[in-house]
Protein backbone atom coordinates (compact mmCIF):
# COMPACT_ATOMS: atom_id res chain seq x y z
CA UNK A 1 0.00 0.00 0.00
CA UNK A 2 1.04 3.62 -0.68
CA UNK A 3 1.11 4.99 2.54
CA UNK A 4 2.22 1.85 4.85
CA UNK A 5 5.54 2.95 4.69
CA UNK A 6 8.33 4.58 6.56
CA UNK A 7 9.47 7.66 4.56
CA UNK A 8 8.08 11.00 5.33
CA UNK A 9 5.37 12.27 2.38
CA UNK A 10 5.24 16.13 2.67
CA UNK A 11 1.84 17.85 2.40
CA UNK A 12 0.67 21.39 2.53
CA UNK A 13 -0.37 21.69 5.71
CA UNK A 14 3.06 20.35 7.38
CA UNK A 15 4.29 23.44 6.06
CA UNK A 16 2.91 26.78 7.87
CA UNK A 17 2.69 29.99 6.51
CA UNK A 18 5.20 31.92 4.77
CA UNK A 19 5.40 34.68 7.59
CA UNK A 20 5.45 31.85 10.77
CA UNK A 21 8.66 30.28 12.05
CA UNK A 22 7.05 27.99 13.27
CA UNK A 23 7.52 25.27 10.33
CA UNK A 24 11.10 26.56 9.06
CA UNK A 25 12.81 22.95 9.11
CA UNK A 26 10.05 20.22 7.96
CA UNK A 27 11.37 16.67 9.08
CA UNK A 28 8.37 14.49 9.13
CA UNK A 29 4.86 14.33 7.80
CA UNK A 30 1.74 12.97 8.55
CA UNK A 31 2.09 10.77 6.17
CA UNK A 32 4.62 8.05 5.06
CA UNK A 33 4.84 6.31 2.17
CA UNK A 34 7.02 3.25 0.85
CA UNK A 35 9.94 2.95 -1.16
CA UNK A 36 8.18 0.93 -3.97
CA UNK A 37 5.24 3.96 -4.19
CA UNK A 38 8.35 6.48 -4.45
CA UNK A 39 9.72 4.36 -7.05
CA UNK A 40 6.35 3.75 -9.01
CA UNK A 41 5.34 7.45 -9.32
CA UNK A 42 6.72 9.38 -12.75
CA UNK A 43 8.95 12.45 -11.31
CA UNK A 44 9.25 11.47 -7.33
CA UNK A 45 12.42 12.23 -6.34
CA UNK A 46 13.96 11.99 -2.89
CA UNK A 47 14.54 15.97 -1.69
CA UNK A 48 17.64 16.30 0.18
CA UNK A 49 18.32 17.20 3.69
CA UNK A 50 18.22 20.97 3.29
CA UNK A 51 16.75 21.65 0.38
CA UNK A 52 14.29 24.42 0.38
CA UNK A 53 10.99 24.02 -0.29
CA UNK A 54 8.33 25.97 -1.59
CA UNK A 55 4.39 25.37 -1.97
CA UNK A 56 3.11 26.22 -5.24
CA UNK A 57 -0.19 25.18 -5.66
CA UNK A 58 -3.49 26.23 -4.31
CA UNK A 59 -1.78 27.97 -0.79
CA UNK A 60 1.21 29.46 -2.85
CA UNK A 61 4.39 30.48 -0.91
CA UNK A 62 4.39 28.62 2.07
CA UNK A 63 8.13 28.20 2.48
CA UNK A 64 10.02 25.55 4.57
CA UNK A 65 13.58 23.67 4.54
CA UNK A 66 13.86 20.20 4.40
CA UNK A 67 15.31 18.71 7.91
CA UNK A 68 15.58 15.59 6.86
CA UNK A 69 15.23 13.39 3.36
CA UNK A 70 11.88 13.35 2.13
CA UNK A 71 9.48 13.03 -0.87
CA UNK A 72 6.80 16.43 -1.40
CA UNK A 73 3.86 16.15 -3.11
CA UNK A 74 2.91 17.45 -6.04
CA UNK A 75 1.95 21.57 -4.48
CA UNK A 76 5.52 21.58 -3.35
CA UNK A 77 8.66 22.15 -5.37
CA UNK A 78 12.09 21.76 -4.11
CA UNK A 79 14.66 24.83 -4.88
CA UNK A 80 18.28 24.91 -5.09
CA UNK A 81 19.44 28.26 -6.65
CA UNK A 82 22.82 27.41 -8.84
CA UNK A 83 26.22 28.22 -7.20
CA UNK A 84 27.90 31.63 -7.72
CA UNK A 85 30.45 31.78 -10.96
CA UNK A 86 33.77 32.38 -9.72
CA UNK A 87 34.83 35.60 -9.56
CA UNK A 88 31.50 37.62 -9.57
CA UNK A 89 29.95 39.41 -6.82
CA UNK A 90 26.57 39.33 -7.99
CA UNK A 91 24.38 36.34 -6.99
CA UNK A 92 21.30 34.95 -5.01
CA UNK A 93 22.29 32.52 -2.25
CA UNK A 94 20.42 29.69 -1.36
CA UNK A 95 19.52 31.65 2.30
CA UNK A 96 18.98 34.83 0.67
CA UNK A 97 16.46 33.32 -1.58
CA UNK A 98 14.53 32.00 1.77
CA UNK A 99 14.40 35.05 3.30
CA UNK A 100 12.53 37.05 0.25
CA UNK A 101 10.24 33.72 -0.78
CA UNK A 102 9.67 34.00 3.39
CA UNK A 103 9.25 37.81 3.96
CA UNK A 104 8.17 38.94 0.58
CA UNK A 105 7.21 35.69 -1.42
CA UNK A 106 3.64 37.14 -2.08
CA UNK A 107 5.05 39.89 -4.06
CA UNK A 108 7.94 38.28 -5.61
CA UNK A 109 6.09 35.16 -6.93
CA UNK A 110 3.08 37.87 -8.03
CA UNK A 111 0.29 35.96 -5.96
CA UNK A 112 -1.91 38.58 -6.54
CA UNK A 113 -1.78 38.69 -10.90
CA UNK A 114 -2.60 34.80 -10.10
CA UNK A 115 -6.26 34.18 -11.75
CA UNK A 116 -8.36 31.92 -9.82
CA UNK A 117 -8.56 28.47 -11.29
CA UNK A 118 -10.96 25.63 -10.83
CA UNK A 119 -9.88 24.16 -7.95
CA UNK A 120 -7.67 27.43 -6.46
CA UNK A 121 -4.59 29.46 -7.85
CA UNK A 122 -1.84 27.92 -9.28
CA UNK A 123 2.08 29.31 -10.02
CA UNK A 124 2.50 27.40 -13.27
CA UNK A 125 5.30 27.05 -15.50
CA UNK A 126 4.22 29.95 -17.47
CA UNK A 127 3.68 32.21 -14.20
CA UNK A 128 7.48 30.67 -12.83
CA UNK A 129 9.17 32.18 -16.47
CA UNK A 130 8.38 34.66 -15.50
CA UNK A 131 9.73 35.57 -12.62
CA UNK A 132 12.23 37.58 -11.57
CA UNK A 133 14.31 37.07 -8.76
CA UNK A 134 16.78 40.10 -8.00
CA UNK A 135 20.40 38.94 -7.24
CA UNK A 136 22.92 40.78 -4.93
CA UNK A 137 26.06 41.67 -4.33
CA UNK A 138 27.85 40.28 -0.65
CA UNK A 139 26.95 43.51 0.67
CA UNK A 140 23.09 43.97 -0.36
CA UNK A 141 22.84 40.12 0.78
CA UNK A 142 23.96 40.67 4.13
CA UNK A 143 21.81 44.30 4.42
CA UNK A 144 18.99 41.49 3.58
CA UNK A 145 19.94 38.72 6.22
CA UNK A 146 20.72 41.34 9.04
CA UNK A 147 17.12 42.76 8.46
CA UNK A 148 15.69 39.29 8.86
CA UNK A 149 18.29 38.43 11.86
CA UNK A 150 16.91 41.77 13.92
CA UNK A 151 15.51 40.61 16.77
CA UNK A 152 13.91 44.13 17.57
CA UNK A 153 11.75 43.79 14.26
CA UNK A 154 8.70 41.91 13.90
CA UNK A 155 7.85 40.05 11.27
CA UNK A 156 5.93 42.66 9.39
CA UNK A 157 8.25 45.11 9.79
CA UNK A 158 11.00 42.95 8.75
CA UNK A 159 8.36 42.16 5.09
CA UNK A 160 7.74 46.28 5.56
CA UNK A 161 11.93 46.58 5.24
CA UNK A 162 12.67 44.19 2.62
CA UNK A 163 10.02 45.80 0.36
CA UNK A 164 11.35 49.25 0.73
CA UNK A 165 14.91 47.57 0.09
CA UNK A 166 13.63 45.86 -2.95
CA UNK A 167 11.21 48.43 -4.54
CA UNK A 168 11.60 51.96 -3.68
Amino acid sequence: DFFDGDLPWLKLSDIGPADSESARIVSDSSEMITAEAAASKPGMALVPSGRLLLSFKLTIGRVARAGAALYTNEAIVALRPKSAPPGTDLWLSDEVLEVLLRRVGSRLLGVDQLGDKKFGRTLNLRALKKLRVPVFSTTGSAEILAIDRDPVLSPSEKATKLRELLWN
